[in-house]
């Protein structure tokens, strides 16, 4: 049987056991963005690395400017996708509202200001998908412009 360091000798790249506190692998198991990875390369998540508690949350509010919230083409320009063309039905049920209004909610980013640039870019909204439901009603499929 071989000893410790004959072992050494034998795989060169093989860390020395005082050198190394665990193992992870050279490249990601899975190459796959799409897919939940709870851990990260290490094996820690959020919750055997918490962040610091004592740290205040800070909300800047930038994305509250930003009305839209359009797909990206491949060349950066924003498409805007008319639901009601196939599902008018299941188009109808969607709230439409601004996707930032969700953190009002938690009483730390209430503010009635707030709360007010959130129903006024709500109506805005709500006119945009008055403008694709006129357009999927006079929709022709045979129509290759569209």
């Amino acid at each position: 049987m071989y000893e410790v360091d004959n072992l050494e000798r034998l795989k060169p790249t093989q860390p020395k056991k005082k050198d190394v506190v665990g193992t992870t692998t050279l490249y990601p198991m899975d190459d796959n963005d799409e897919a939940l990875h709870f851990y990260d390369i290490q094996g820690e998540s959020i919750y055997t690395n918490p962040p610091d508690p004592n740290y205040p949350t800070i909300d800047h509010g930038l994305e509250e400017d930003n009305v839209w919230a359009f797909k990206l083409t491949y060349f950066n320009q924003q498409v805007i996708t008319n639901e009601y063309k196939n599902g008018i039905l299941a188009a109808g049920k969607t709230s439409n509202m601004p996707f930032w209004a969700l953190k009002l909610a938690a009483p730390a980013f209430w503010k009635e200001d707030k709360y007010q640039k959130m129903l006024q870019q709500w109506e805005w909204r709500n006119g945009l998908e008055i403008i694709k439901q006129r357009h999927s009603l006079i929709h022709n499929p045979k129509d290759k412009r569209l």
